[in-house]
């Protein structure tokens, strides 16, 4: 017979099965509903793409439809070069080569192309998931995919970090991941930063996982993953956010195994060692196939030789420019910067400082973890501000970060932080505690509140009262919930001022079913002043010898007598536009420059150039140039659509 305290123990026990269980329940609905809304875009052919700015009034047989809000001309490298590229992929015949033979007189090496990549028939397309939709869907979902899965394959990857680093605080893990993709850093630049983030957490978390279980197909099965992760990260091609990432992750690693007993066996070990072989496999491979134009960009101008950078030119206003971004996200003219560019996180370093102390004091211990993430952003802070030692630029990879680049990896930090905070047990509350909170609150609010002022009118046109003030309460409220560890109210203020900012940064269309020109003869092309249309045309099947290049054509460059290793002008990344203009009086007949660092232009003179020289069949110009260029005598008009027309090269 039990005892009443025996029933006692007993019934809580039940009860605390039941909440598990309710608990474990709603995780599963709400994994289900994020599934289904994600393959529900994917049916519909739904994608956030800005791509209607590439085809529209240029290539009418493509049909976009806009559902909601507007096109962004500023994410030009999304639906300027990245998109179109992988369309190109697609219509290419044959199908996801490596070398694109539509891309320059040379054809351009598709396994370079970094951050989602493009669709190549390669070992390597494993690690670029990406990419996945158009080797299993039609064009539409294929596009949809494209778009969709850096947002939700790094929700889910940082929804299992945070569960790790935190466990038993699944909504909170949720909605964090919610806050750091709906962020404007990550929005901004089409997501990419999403995608990049994807790849070590989702390494460190089978890494965790991997060590913690004792199931043996799991333990080989995180370590595939693992692999996979390792291989996938190295493919971002991007070192500004892989470097700094990198580092991030060895200290949530390094404070993961501090605060973890973990118990190693044959398994895990040979488990580990199957990643290291996975990764390097697909490395070596793409390595084998790409090492040529690896090789060619390391030895570029840009972004080959940035390589000593040593920071130490922040300043406190840059460092905080994401509270701009509810009016600069829409509202940059005339600047120097752009929508991207001055795009961030709304950080809270005063009361995350704050809130830190009382977490250490209350617990008296400290948390292993926030001590390896802290000295993380510590670091930053000093190269942001003081800066390093070429030495140390070069020793540690350091000197390829760019200050604003560093963003992600600060972002990402302060969001684990906040996490790691708000995680612990409800705080007690005293008058003096809550006196202090409001005090902090109230002086990160007004220096907020300062700098906003202080942004020069060139970067915010017209930042109105109404916003203004409602980033300064948002503020506030956030920072004394933060200080006080008050989860939802923190949590519903900084996804809502995230929000606000970003709903509406990208459109929502339905994805073309074709682009396709459904043209019968080869063609090689040259377009006139928009290198944009010139990827438009490789998009369609069509070939040119311009557009966006990720690394000089030596070929094309000796039909001017140019060496590219010599030449700094065109040794670069490039996007290569031509433009014709009266009477150059040089041979042959042309001016070279480079009017930005990512840019090389040809001007050639309209009535007296070789077009035959460059070994194309046809020439594509905007209508504004037909006066200048009906005396040359090596090209015939054919046709004039809207506002371009069509020339044929007169070979002889």
């Amino acid at each position: 017979m039990l005892s009443p305290s025996g029933n006692a123990y007993r019934n809580n026990m039940r009860n605390q099965h039941a909440l598990l269980t309710q608990h474990k329940f709603f995780v599963q609905i709400i994994i289900a509903f994020i599934l289904i809304l994600y393959f529900g875009l994917i049916s519909l052919g739904i994608t956030g793409s800005s791509i209607q700015l590439l085809y529209n009034d240029f290539l009418s047989e493509v049909e976009i439809k806009n559902i909601a809000f507007s096109p962004k001309p500023i994410r030009s490298d999304e639906w300027g070069v990245f998109t179109p590229m992988a369309i190109g992929q697609y219509n290419h015949k044959p199908a996801f080569p490596i070398i694109n033979e539509h891309v320059g007189i040379e054809g351009e090496n598709m396994l370079i192309v970094g951050m989602t990549g493009v669709p190549v028939k390669h070992l390597s397309a494993l690690a670029k998931p990406a990419t996945w939709g158009f080797f299993l869907f039609d064009l539409k979902r294929a596009l949809a995919w494209y778009w969709w899965f850096p947002i939700f394959g790094s929700l889910f990857s940082l929804w299992w970090l945070f569960n790790i680093l935190f466990p038993g605080r699944n909504f909170l893990g949720l909605s964090l991941s919610v806050l750091f993709c709906t962020s404007a850093y990550v929005v901004a630049w089409s997501y990419w930063p999403a995608y990049c983030i994807f790849f070590p957490t989702l390494g460190f978390c089978c890494f965790a996982s991997l060590l913690k279980t004792n199931h043996k197909l799991l333990v080989y099965f995180f370590g595939f993953l693992l692999g996979l992760s390792i291989a996938g990260f190295v493919l971002i091609l991007y070192p500004p956010w892989q470097i700094s990432l990198s580092f991030l992750f060895v200290c949530i690693t390094i404070g993961f195994l501090a605060k973890t007993k973990i118990r190693l066996n044959a398994h895990k070990i040979l488990a580990i060692g199957f990643a290291g072989i996975v990764s390097c496999m697909i490395l070596g491979f793409w390595w084998h196939d790409a090492k040529t134009a690896i090789e060619v960009i390391s030895n570029t101008i840009y972004p080959g030789q940035r390589t000593l950078l040593t920071g130490g030119n922040q300043s406190i206003s840059s460092l905080l420019r994401g509270y701009t971004n509810i009016a600069s996200l829409s509202k940059i003219k005339g600047s120097s910067t752009n929508q991207s560019e001055i795009s961030s996180f709304y950080f809270l370093f005063l009361p995350l400082i704050f809130a830190l102390c009382f977490k250490i004091k209350e617990s008296k211990q400290l948390d292993r973890m926030i001590i390896a993430i802290t000295l993380f952003v510590f670091f930053c802070f000093y190269f942001m501000f003081h800066g390093i030692t070429p030495l140390i630029a070069k020793l540690s990879f350091w000197g390829r970060v760019t200050i604003p680049r560093l963003d992600l990896a600060l972002g990402l930090a302060y969001i684990i932080l906040c996490g790691l905070i708000l995680s612990g047990e409800k705080p007690i509350i005293n008058r003096r505690k809550l006196l202090l909170a409001h005090v902090t609150a109230a002086i990160w609010t007004i220096f907020i509140g300062k700098i906003l002022l202080n942004f020069s009118p060139d970067i915010i046109i017209k930042l109105n009262f109404q916003k203004y003030i409602f980033v300064i309460i948002i503020t506030y409220i956030s920072s004394f919930s933060l200080i006080l560890s008050c989860k939802k109210t923190f949590i519903f203020t900084s996804i809502l001022l995230c929000l606000v900012t970003t709903l509406r940064f990208h459109p929502l269309i339905y994805a073309p079913n074709d682009v396709n020109l459904m043209n019968n003869h080869p063609m090689k092309v040259l377009v006139f002043d928009d290198t944009y249309k010139a990827n438009a045309l490789v998009s369609s099947g069509i070939a040119t010898i311009n557009g966006t290049f990720f690394y000089p054509q030596k070929t094309f460059w000796k039909k001017f007598n140019i060496d590219i290793q010599s030449n700094a002008i065109v040794n670069r990344y490039q996007h290569l536009s031509f433009q014709p203009v009266k009477f150059i009086k040089s041979s042959p007949a042309v001016i070279i420059t480079t009017p930005w660092p990512d840019q090389v232009l040809i001007q050639i003179d309209a009535e007296h150039f070789d077009f035959t020289s460059l070994g194309i069949t046809h020439l594509l110009t905007p209508n504004s140039h037909l006066d200048e260029l009906k005396y040359n005598n090596t090209i015939k008009l054919i046709k004039t659509t809207g506002e371009w027309s069509w020339f044929l090269i007169k070979h002889s």
